[in-house]
């Protein structure tokens, strides 16, 4: 488990050679994962994260208009 930094970078030292899954969370921004990442012994890799929402996420407003008199000018 680490922190990114104000700019979002990040950095995990000395894991050891594996199978590994990157997962990023924030309050107010959709969860992204990243499966499939080798790591071999003497590697240094970056993983760019670049997506700030959820592409799938739909927003819907609705309002309802105010009913008309038509019998009266009022």
């Amino acid at each position: 488990m680490g922190t990114s930094d104000e700019g979002g970078a990040y950095q995990f030292l000395a894991l050891p050679a594996g199978s590994y899954r990157l997962a990023v969370s924030k309050d107010g921004f959709a969860a992204l994962k990243r499966d499939g990442i080798i790591l071999r012994v003497g590697d240094r890799l970056e993983v760019n994260l670049d997506r700030a929402g959820d592409a799938s996420q739909i927003v819907e407003v609705t309002a309802a208009a105010p009913l008309l008199n038509r019998a009266a000018a009022q």
